[in-house]
Order: C-alpha cells, then structure tokens, then sequence
C-alpha cells in the first residue's frame, strides 16, 4: 500500500483515511439530518488540504481540505472572506479531494466523499450557494478540471471512469469515458480543449473527442497531473520520486529526479515554472526552470510534513500548503514572503493532575514512549493558561503483573495494529484494529483499574478489558489520537482534531457502551480558549467563543451554514455552567446548580437558529459604485420561532440613523428591508446583523468603494476621556502609574492635534477627582460632544471586579462591599460606547493585582463584560491590557504598567518615531498599533501578560496617530 514507507505519523494518518476513503464498493453511511453539529474551527485548515486554486484576476485564493471545508481567502490582506460548506456527516462524509473553478470564476467544481450518491457540488462561486449536484459516478470523485473555454467539466473517480459534462446545458452529462483499470486520481485539460487523465493502475491516458488517443504506462500509480500551453506533467505514488514530462502528443521529454515525492503538481500561468510539492522527508518544495528545460530553480523547505497542494500567483510567487498544522506558504526564491494557518495545533502530548489539563503540540518522538513535551496548563478553577510547570500523570503502558505492546498485523501489516496484552511477560490477548476500527493502535495505557485504553486513526477511542474485548467506545474526536492521560476517574485525550477531551472513567462502570466527553477545550496558539460542554454551553477567552460553532447542514443539495458560538453567546455562554460541569462530572447536575442562581433550561440549538440574510441589492458583497450614496435591500429570514427583535445596521463599524428607520415590509418567508445609505469614506464597510432574543445571525458584510470620491479634506475631531486611579480610599488597593498612564495618554493625543485631527478635546479624571460621579459626568460629556466623523477614545487604568455576574470600574471612592452603590457598573460603559456615532476606541487596563473585595481576592476578569460588547454589535476597537485572571503588571523602571508603555512607544510618544508604523507611510493604524502592543507587551513581561484587541470585521482599519 501506497502508506506503508512513509515516516511522519500524520502523513500515515493521512494515506490510511485514503484508503478507507478511496476504495470502490459499496460503503455504509449514516446519513446526518439537518441538526446542528458542534465543530472546531480554528481560523484555519485543520486537516490535509488538497486542493489550491487562484481566482482569474489573482484576488482570491480557494483552499479545501480534508476538514470538510473550503475556504476562500483575500490574496491582499491574507484574510479570510468565506467558507463555502455541504453537507457533512459522521466520520469521513463531506470531505473535499479536488476544486475547480470554471475561467470566468462563476462556477466552482468540487469533489469529495459526498453521500449518499458520490455528488460533484457546482457552487455560484460568488455568493457561495449550491447551485445543484451532478449524479452519475458510484464512487468518490478525486479530481475535477473545466475546459480553457470554459464548456466542459471533467471527473475523475474512483469508479474508474472519467466523465464529461456540458457546462453551457447546466452541466449535463454527455459522455463517460472507459480506459482506466482501477481508479482515477487526476484529470487535467490541454489547451486545445483535448483532455489527459491519470489513476493508479500507472496508466497517463490522452483523450480526444470523446475517445482514447493515446496511452503510456507507468512503472508506478500515477496521481497528479499538470498542464501548460506546452508540456504535461505527471507524478506518482509514494515510491516513486519522479516527475515525468510529456509534450501534448504524450512523447516523453523528460524524467525528473526528486529528493521527495513530488506531490500536487501546478505550472505557472506563463507556463515557465513548474511547482512540486512534498511527500517524504525531505520535505522540499521545488521550484523547476521550465526554460531551462526543467533544471532546479529554488527549493523551500518550511513544511514539516506532506504539502499536496500547489498554486501560482499571477506573478509567479509559489503557493504551498500543508505540513503538521496545514499551513499555506506563499514564497520565491526559497524564501517565504507571506504565510496563512489556524490558531489549532495537533496535540502530541496530554497529562492530568487533580486541578488542571497539560498538554503539548510540539513533536518529538514516539507517542507511545511519552517523549513528547507537555508545554501548557489549563487550570480548571480559574480558567487560566500557562506553563506545564508541575510533573502531570499520563496513561502508562504498566497495571500491576500486566504490560502492553503492540505488533505488525491488521489489513495492512502496519507495525502497530497488533495490541498485546501480556501478564507476567506471558502473552494473554490480542487486539487488532482493521480499517472498520481505526487502523493502529496509536498509543495506549491502563486505567487505575485495569482496563485498556487505545486510541487510533478516524478518531476510534476504545477501552477493552484485560481479555481484550471490547468494553465502550469515547466517541468524540474526528481524527488521530495521539495522547492519553489517566488520573483518578478522568481521561484527557489529545488529538490531531486540535482538541482535548476529558472523560469520565466513572461511566465504564456504569457498564455504559458510548462515552461522550465530559469537557472539550480548544486552546490557539493566540492565547485564546474555549471549553464546552456536550450540549455546546461554553466558557471562553475574550474571542475564543470564535474557534468552535455549528455547522448547519442544508441538506445534500443545499449549501450548508457555519455559526460560530458567539452567534449564541446570550444563551450558550456560560461559564457557570462550565464551572459547575467540571466539578459535578454531569452536564444535567451542572444545569441543576446553575439554575439555582440563574434562570437555566437545556438548550436546543436547533430550536434558536438566528435569522439567514440575503443581499438583494447591490448584486455583489464587494462593488465599486458610482456616487455617495447605496441603495441596499436585504430579505431577512427567520430559522427559528423565536422573532427577531432587532435588525442593525452599521456603516464603517458604527450604528447609523437609518437602523432606527428602516423601511420593512413582510415577503414571503421573511422580512424584507429596504434604505438608501449615505457612504461617508472612499472606501466604506455596510454591515447588516439581525438579532432574535437567543442568537445573532451572522453578518451580511458589504464592501464598497466609490469611483469618484466626492469627499472634502476634512479633519475629524478627537475626544479622548480617560481615568487613572493610583490612589484609592482604601490604602491596600493603591496602584502605582494607574493615573500616569492616563496622563501621558492625554499628552500623546493633544499632540496630535492639527496633525491628523483638526483639534483635540480631552477630559481626564485622577485619583481623588476620579469619583463614580465625575466618570459618569466624563461618559455623558462624550453622549454630547461626539459626532459620525470624530474619533472618540475612552482610556481607562484602574481595578475592575465582577460581582453577582456584573463588571464593575472602581472609581476612587468605590467601596468593594458596596458596589452598586459606589462603583461604576459596566453597563455604563457599553451604554456610550454602543451608542456613539464615531469611531471608537477602548483601552482598558483593569486588570490590576491588589487586595480588593475586603482582603479577599478578587474576580477581576474583564473577559465577560468585554464579549457584552462585542454582542452589542456596534463596531468599536477595543485593546484590554490582560483578560482571563491575569494581571496587568507595571514597574518602576518603566514609569507606567506594560500596558501603556507599549502603547506609548507604538505611538512615539516618547521618543517621537512612531514604533508601530510598520509600513513606513508616516501613520499608525489600528492594526498596526495592535501587533506593536502584543509583540512589545510579550518581551517587557516575559509572557506573562496577554493583551487582547478587538477589530470587528465591520471596521475598516484606520489612523490613530501620524507624524
């Protein structure tokens, strides 16, 4: 098998789902109804990508993946702009092999393992919706190309065949093409419009008119497959490390020697660069000089692992995607200019002590000898990460007399598919996983009471009893498992999913056969996190509610929908829950403890879907129009009984006029609304976000930029009100540079004045002038003085604290046992900061260590009162000095807290450059002062502070200071 030489674990994982995947013949299913499914999505591919493809006028690149999904990205900014889905299902169902986009980048092809009738997908590439599916193939389709004129789409799948459908007729089927022995992995057009086609029984065949022209025979099985305006190039399975190049009459020119499988082959659109990618160590992407009759022109070496997917740019920058985290690279030369990849990692390494989960992502070793690395902590009480500083329990491979190992076997001889289980030395049972169960036992151990765990491919998580019969299946992760921890009555395991799951070893002896996780958490290499439980109720970072969601199938010939948790933050978040979860060990006790203090009913998320819009008028999200004004018309359509309640509309990231007066009227099936709007900017962002008392819906997100821009130089005005408290009514809670940090603040922004604002308007209040009362007289000073072209900042340094689930600031005269009375609440602060018609920037450092709350510790997280912000919608950029329970630090040697020092250097406060203008043109933008203040904050404090900034999606990044 095409699996067995190749050395990193996650490319066996890979080439073993291939196999399962890519065999014909009849394959059991359970076909997935419309509930919503509960998924990781880390901002990236967290599965094999196959395919890349670049857009006709090289402004977006299309990737797919493994993980089900496609994602399309913005080649400017790096960013992603859509995910377009299907249908999914358990196991491997809804995966994607192979994109086509047709050349005038209306229609978008895909293959996959789609069920039940091995589908190709046609999208309308611009609006993501499925425009129907092609039925005819009775196996999985692994390659997809259109004709250079655009008429034909061909197939190729592993039912052997080829096939042709007519484009132009709505993609009829006109003609199944026989010649293949086994199946058919590549299909690629020549410009002619004759096609070649490539597939395991080591067979390069050439089609012309509907029948075989020619053929030549391979030594080896022949998967990938390029063409240019000259040659053809093919490549094969793992043994074989050659490219073989062929002129359009199928005459072999030339045999290239590769130092690695070359993998997904692409040629450049001038035809003078061919691009390999990489299959086995070394893990070389190569570059060949076409020119030079195909001699080496550079090599990049950044993938760690299998990179099968292959683009170029317009100007001849190589696209490569792959590796343990499946990055997309962009590079030249050998040198990598840009680069794309999720927060996920896999996790190699997992250990448990009584307080917290440990885990690592870096790859050292033998999973089963527990060389890998623990690097992080969770700590389950406070929901703080850091270091795995302690020594934490992991599985062993030990229990009293009894000892595991493992052995070759299986339905293919793999080293480890042979589990054995010995007492005394003495062999006592056998243990084989096959295809059907997971291929490999990828590491194993005891419990405390001397059951057998193992963990395998496809995510099969199993216990067995000392006979070696099954006892219960942990059914959760969706991919290899590679770590396992035991200690007391919980499991944790790590997967290549990106996931840790903990469970309850406790339901094995309830005799219980299916084991669900009793805690899920996702952790990004950002710094952000979510925990969730079974039924999806979370706990998270500021953003971390970001990376999980549920996927929404429409059914097979429907596009699916993608909501991210924070969509449902009003009725899933709830770190209460979580809390209580974790120590009562059931998710319907912790609903019972909650409910004791809050309102509390399972939730069915099905049940409060938000509402769908679609864009009616302009015709396109992203358009140049001519003038000032936008005529926009959008339907609104419920998904659930609950009715929506709010519909808003944002220009630029801040609430408009025109959502307290839009036109609606009911259509069929929903709400149709209907405003023309006033664009303010050159280039300007129209967002649309309708609410219903349980979820948000996701944004209709509008691009739109004037041809003739008819603005006046016009400088806006800036308000800054800022608080400092150092010196409290209290003596214990004083801090030290609280009210410096709002000072120089205050300083930095008047120097801006008849710079990049035509004046400045400050009010700052300090230590004893900072009273609840003169914070609240500061926040309606800005109510009143701000208009829809100022720029509004609010500063505020001081301690913060939670209380009976409200955030409170606490002013100089704040009693902590008195908080209502005496501190500021929150609400306050989303109250002016949601209703202001600028622009608006918050910066909060109140995450201050100190005794607060009478000598007790006490909660200061910021975390929750910041994502009822951003649940308000209304566009404001937001930088927090720390969220979580960390604290914000500060030092005499630096004159203020970490926090604003950096903010201070970004902005040249001090030294008058400005250390955050990246790009050298004189301004620092929102953006830009973002990646100074994380990078800076990180190196003052060794890591121990995070700070944290929000940028809606609807905001447009823009200048804060300029020299």
């Amino acid at each position: 098998m095409k699996a067995s030489r190749l050395l990193s674990p996650v490319v066996i994982c890979f080439f073993l789902m291939c196999m399962l995947l890519f065999a014909p013949g009849k394959r059991s299913f359970a076909q997935a109804g419309n509930e919503p499914i509960l998924t990781v999505d880390s901002g990236g591919h967290k599965g094999i990508i196959k395919g890349l493809l670049v857009s006709s006028d090289n402004r977006y690149l299309i990737s797919a993946s493994d993980d089900k999904t496609i994602r399309v990205w913005d080649l400017k900014t790096k960013k992603e702009l859509a995910k377009i889905l299907g249908q999914i299902g358990l196991g491997s169902e809804g995966k994607v092999f192979a994109i086509a986009l047709s050349p005038d980048d209306r229609w978008l092809a895909v293959g996959g393992y789609f069920l039940p009738d091995d589908v190709i997908r046609i999208y309308d590439f611009s609006s993501g919706k499925l425009h129907r599916v092609l039925k005819s193939h009775s196996n999985v389709v692994h390659d997809v190309a259109f004709s250079p004129d655009g008429r034909v789409l061909a197939s190729g799948s592993a039912d052997k065949t080829v096939k042709l459908w007519a484009v132009e007729d709505d993609f009829r089927l006109v003609r199944t093409l026989d010649g293949h022995q086994n199946s058919v992995y590549g299909v690629a057009f020549l410009p002619d419009n004759r096609l070649a086609s490539v597939g395991d029984d080591e067979q390069l065949i050439l089609w012309q008119d509907g029948r075989l022209k020619k053929r030549y025979k391979h030594s080896h099985d022949l998967d990938f497959i390029a063409v240019s305006k000259d040659w053809l190039a093919v490549s094969g399975s793992q043994g074989d490390k050659q490219i073989l190049i062929f002129d359009h009459n199928l005459r072999l020119h030339k045999t290239i020697s590769s130092p690695t499988k070359p993998t997904g082959l692409s040629f450049s659109r001038d035809g003078r660069l061919l691009l390999a990618g990489t299959g086995t160590s070394p893990r070389l992407a190569i570059v060949y000089d076409v020119t030079a009759d195909f001699c080496e022109q550079s090599r990049f070496s950044k993938h760690d692992n299998l990179a099968m997917a292959t683009a170029f740019l317009a100007d001849n920058t190589a696209v490569t995607a792959g590796g343990a985290n499946n990055e997309i690279y962009f590079w030249k030369n050998g040198k990598a200019l840009a680069h794309i990849g999720g927060s996920g990692r896999a996790i190699w390494a997992a250990g448990l002590d009584r307080g917290g989960l440990h885990w690592g992502t870096t790859w050292k070793c033998d999973v089963k000898k527990h060389a890998n690395p623990l690097e992080h902590r969770f700590d389950l009480n406070s929901f703080v990460i850091g270091d795995s500083d302690i020594a934490a329990r992991r599985i062993a491979s030990s229990y009293q007399d009894w000892s595991l190992s493992h052995r070759k076997g299986g339905d293919y001889g793999y080293s480890d598919a042979t589990l054995v289980i010995s007492k005394n030395d003495q062999e006592e049972a056998r243990i084989i996983r096959k295809s059907s169960n997971g291929y490999r036992h990828r590491v194993y151990g005891f419990t405390g009471e001397g059951l057998v765990i193992s963990g395998g491919s496809n995510g099969f998580l199993t216990a067995y009893n000392l006979d070696g019969k099954e006892v219960a299946q942990f059914i959760g992760h969706t991919s290899v498992i590679w770590s396992l921890a035991v200690e007391g009555d919980r499991l944790l395991s790590g997967s290549d999913d990106q996931t840790l799951k903990l469970w309850d070893l406790g339901e094995l002896r309830q005799g219980k056969k299916k084991i669900y996780p009793l805690l899920n958490l996702f952790a990004g290499s950002d710094g952000e996190w979510v925990a969730w439980s079974r039924s999806g109720y979370y706990a998270a970072s500021a953003q971390g509610d970001k990376y999980v969601g549920f996927h929404v199938n429409g059914g097979p010939e429907k596009e699916a929908r993608f909501y991210p948790a924070s969509r449902f933050q009003s009725s899933l978040y709830r770190p209460d829950i979580i809390q209580a979860l974790i120590i009562s060990g059931s998710e319907e006790e912790a609903i019972r403890i909650a409910s004791r203090s809050r309102r509390t009913e399972v939730v069915d998320t099905a049940s409060i879907l938000p509402p769908l819009i679609e864009l009616i008028k302009p015709s396109q999200l992203r358009q140049e129009i001519d003038g000032d004004r936008l005529e926009l018309q959008c339907l609104i359509t419920p998904q659930s009984k609950h009715p929506i309640t709010e519909i808003q509309l944002l220009v630029n990231g801040r609430p408009t006029a025109e959502s307290r007066a839009l036109k609606r009227r009911k259509s069929k099936g929903g709400i149709l609304i209907s405003r023309e709007l006033a664009l303010p900017l050159e280039s300007n962002v129209v967002t649309v976000i309708a609410r219903t008392a349980c979820s948000t819906s996701n944004p209709l997100v509008l691009e739109i930029t004037k041809q003739q821009s008819q603005e006046q130089i016009y400088k806006p005005s800036l308000y800054l009100f800022g608080v400092g408290v150092s010196d409290y009514g209290d003596p214990a809670m004083d801090l030290r540079f609280a009210d410096d940090d709002v000072r120089a603040v205050e300083q930095l922004f008047q120097g801006q004045a008849g710079s990049l604002y035509g004046r400045v308007q400050t009010r700052v209040v300090t230590n004893q002038g900072a009273t609840k009362d003169a914070i609240l007289d500061g926040l309606d000073w800005l109510r009143a003085e701000v208009t829809q072209r100022d720029t509004a900042v609010i500063f505020i340094a001081g301690h913060g604290v939670n209380n009976d689930q409200d955030y409170y600031f606490l002013g100089h005269d704040a009693n902590p046992e008195k908080l209502r009375r005496t501190a500021v609440n929150w609400y306050e602060f989303k109250s002016i900061i949601s209703g202001l018609p600028s622009k608006v920037i918050l910066l909060a450092d109140t995450c201050h260590s100190g005794a607060i709350m009478g000598g007790r510790r006490g909660d200061h997280s910021i975390t929750a009162a910041i994502k009822e912000l951003l649940a308000a919608g209304s566009g404001q950029v937001i930088m927090t000095a720390a969220t979580g329970s960390s604290f914000s630090l500060e030092r005499p040697e630096w004159g203020h807290g970490a926090f604003t020092k950096a903010l201070l250097e970004g902005f040249g406060a001090a030294s008058g450059r400005l250390q955050a203008d990246y790009d050298q043109d004189r301004v620092v933008t929102v953006k830009e002062i973002d990646l100074y203040v994380t990078r800076r904050v990180k190196q003052l404090t060794g890591g121990r502070q995070k700070p944290t900034t929000i940028i809606p999606d609807s905001v447009p990044d823009f200048a804060v200071t300029a020299r």
